[in-house]
């Protein structure tokens, strides 16, 4: 379940690369106390991004 977009939606977590070429990081977040319901098998998590503007 999440926010906005129901039961089991597409996008939860992780990196998905765009129709553009770009990548989108997903992250399972740290909101514990502010979800109406709990969080079975979420825990809360914080990601790090190393951006490499070489190419």
């Amino acid at each position: 379940m999440a926010p906005n977009q129901g039961r089991f939606p597409k996008l939860v977590e992780g990196t998905y690369e765009m129709e553009n070429g770009s990548v989108m990081v997903i992250s399972r977040g740290l909101a514990r106390e502010s979800t109406p319901y709990p969080r079975f098998f979420n825990h809360p998590e914080i990601v790090m991004i190393e951006i490499d503007g070489t190419k």
